[in-house]
């Protein structure tokens, strides 16, 4: 008997397309285990991997959430991008740091003039740096927010009756700074807006 080693060389979009392929594999596999134990222990019996397949592809929405895309659902056929990585919130983050960094400074020149003072000197000369840096925040809110509204309506528009949403790395991910506020308002507002349209079952 002889053995072959075969190398494969795909290219980004390939490599895009495999880790997408296995993700899903990953998230199907836990659910059907996931399910399969729920209906045992209400009904004592098994599910097999054709009704289990049926059920799955009728009835429900499955959602795998990323880092390098927000999520891949199962019933589109593109993934929600990370809104974070977009070329527009990234230059607003860059200025709003810039903006902040000039505040700090602001503060730091308020603190030395109140020393010399005695503690006379007022805050009218950083009102406008605050309301730069107020204003940068609240823009970046409203995009994520717009965004995160626009994913929600897309996934639900099919009024599915159950939504799954894989939740092996989202402990993980909510410890990063640039995923958590999103991540967060996305399962926020699915559950949301999946009982608002009398949806079976959300299981998160």
């Amino acid at each position: 008997m002889r053995a072959y080693k075969t190398e494969i060389n795909p290219t980004a979009e390939q490599k895009q397309k495999i880790h997408q392929t296995i993700g899903v594999c990953r998230f199907v596999y836990n659910f059907y285990i996931a399910h399969n134990k729920d209906v045992y222990e209400k009904q004592k019996r098994f599910v097999s991997g054709m009704d289990f397949s049926k059920w799955l592809n009728n009835d429900g929405v499955g959602i795998d959430l990323g880092i390098k895309n927000l999520a891949v659902v199962s019933n589109t056929e593109k993934p929600f991008k990370n809104i974070n990585k977009t070329k527009k919130v990234k230059e607003l983050e860059k200025k709003l740091k810039r903006e902040q960094r000039k505040l700090s400074r602001k503060y730091e020149s308020l603190k030395v003039r109140n020393k010399r003072k005695g503690g006379n000197a007022t805050r009218q000369n950083i009102q406008k740096q605050i309301v730069k840096v107020q204003k940068l925040h609240n823009t970046l809110t409203n995009i994520r927010d717009n965004y995160i509204n626009q994913v929600v309506n897309e996934i639900v528009k099919t009024k599915p009756s159950y939504i799954s949403i894989e939740d092996l790395n989202v402990s993980g991910m909510m410890k990063n700074k640039h995923l958590a506020r999103v991540i967060a308002q996305l399962t926020k507002l699915l559950i949301y807006q999946i009982e608002y349209i009398f949806a079976k079952n959300v299981d998160v």
